[in-house]
């Protein structure tokens, strides 16, 4: 398959910046292609549909809040909404309509990691059932895995959820993203990418320099899925989500 270049807004950027809005009104903001790895599930898992949808407070519990990101700025707190409301119209695109049937609630956090200068940014639909996740899986991935920037490699996140796909690029524009990664946890996609916000030298470093930067992003990004994912399967068993970093 013919490599993409990336220069664009990426794909996503509409349904955060439609969420970002929500969440400003309500005062929460703070200062490859597709076929992803899948896991043998249970006998239960293997029932189609057997996963418990999410309600509109658990989608909510599942996205990190700033306990779950210690040494983490708030950019955007946990926000969520009904897909039938306006932002949810912004989520896919004509083209890729099938990735929001479905569909119940959608939602949004953002964070900044000081230390490094880049944004992590969680975003996720709950679906009404498994099916209806499993379904959108590859449409969702087809869409939003676009935007990852130049030369994208698969990433390794390990065995997170029932489906996953990660990929990293060179940023093809300043504050474009440099890895993301898709995630089923049953009825639930989820989404997360992590971007320079401000100037970056990652591709123009060379040797060893490259290497340990490249490294260093592909452990964070392993342990953002895992946050992530263990988030959402708590919320899953009816649980309150407590995954947190370094946690």
């Amino acid at each position: 398959m013919a490599q993409r270049t990336c220069t664009r807004q990426r794909p996503a950027a509409a349904a955060t910046a439609a969420l970002a809005a929500a969440a400003l009104l309500t005062g929460c903001v703070g200062s490859d292609g597709g076929g992803g790895e899948k896991s043998a599930g249970s006998i239960e898992e293997a029932v189609a549909g057997s996963a418990r949808p999410l309600t509109e407070q658990q989608a909510r519990s599942v996205l990190p809040d700033a306990a779950a990101m210690p040494g983490r700025r708030a950019r955007v707190r946990p926000v969520v909404e009904r897909m039938d409301g306006e932002s949810g119209k912004s989520i896919c695109p004509e083209t890729h309509r099938k990735g929001c049937d479905g569909g119940r609630f959608h939602g949004v956090a953002t964070f900044v990691e000081p230390s490094t200068n880049t944004q992590l940014d969680f975003w996720l639909i709950a679906y009404r059932d498994e099916r209806s996740a499993e379904n959108a899986y590859d449409t969702l991935w087809d869409w939003f895995g676009r935007g990852v920037g130049i030369q994208p490699e698969r990433v390794s996140i390990g065995a997170v959820g029932q489906e996953r796909t990660a990929r990293r690029g060179v940023p093809g524009t300043e504050g474009s993203p440099t890895a993301v990664a898709q995630i089923r946890v049953g009825a639930t996609v989820l989404w997360l990418s992590t971007a320079n916000s401000g100037p970056s030298g990652t591709g123009t470093a060379g040797g060893r320099a490259a290497k340990s930067t490249t490294a260093a992003a592909d452990e964070r990004l392993k342990a953002l899925a895992g946050l992530f994912a263990g988030r959402a399967q708590q919320a899953e068993r009816g649980e309150t989500p407590s995954a947190r970093l370094g946690g």
